[in-house]
């Protein structure tokens, strides 16, 4: 994610383009810039848009619609295969993937490289913003766009995938094929599973009975 203003650019690794992920990226992003634009720009990718309607409309997924929901903010999308409509980002993928991750850095697994390119997105604080600006630095600009950010909501967001489902005869719910274990007692009865990016929660009755991570 990279704000219209400041440039400011915000960069978080994960395994899987999936839902959660996606979710998960606007959490923290959110948390990262102290706020949440009062409108963003996206292509038509599969997390955010089940169909593309005539003209601008878009059927979206409701996860997204609930996320958007909850953190107020509006959306534009891109017409069809014109990602050039939203060219800071794609300008931010490219200068991420030159600049933060080449040569390959030498981490010990995601953990390690989120921390590597949050220290990068600090860095970038540093350099010199647009010349529009006056010589103002990213950092600087950021602290101005901060006042036209829409604010934090005081509990953060689920970034989850949600699935109701039953608990089989052996006590086990199946995820992305990957079976979970439940109590026994649970065995036969309906339940919901929340896929978060690193863990999965299982609730019974609205209760929750099981957490693993994933």
């Amino acid at each position: 994610m990279k704000l219209s203003y400041s440039k400011a650019p915000f960069v978080y690794p994960y395994q899987k383009a999936n839902l959660e992920s996606f979710l998960d990226g606007h959490v923290r992003a959110f948390e990262y810039f102290g706020g949440v634009p009062q409108r963003i720009a996206y292509d038509n990718l599969k997390c955010a848009v089940i169909k593309v309607l005539k003209g601008k409309k878009r059927r979206l997924n409701k996860r997204f619609k609930e996320l958007r929901a909850w953190y107020l903010f509006d959306t534009r999308f891109c017409n069809i295969a014109k990602g050039n409509e939203k060219g800071d980002v794609e300008n931010c993928c490219k200068r991420s993937e030159r600049t933060y991750l080449s040569p390959q850095p030498h981490v010990d697994g995601i953990d390690q490289l989120a921390s590597k390119l949050f220290d990068d997105c600090q860095n970038d604080l540093k350099r010199k913003g647009p010349t529009v600006h006056g010589g103002k630095t990213i950092g600087e600009l950021l602290e101005e766009e901060k006042d036209y950010l829409l604010p934090l909501q005081s509990q953060r967001f689920e970034a989850c995938r949600r699935k109701s489902t039953f608990v089989d005869s052996h006590s086990l719910v199946r995820v992305d094929n990957v079976r979970y274990s439940v109590p026994v007692e649970r065995a036969y009865h309906s339940c919901v599973i929340k896929a978060f990016v690193d863990k999965i929660m299982i609730l019974c009755d609205h209760q929750v009975v099981a957490v693993h991570r994933r």
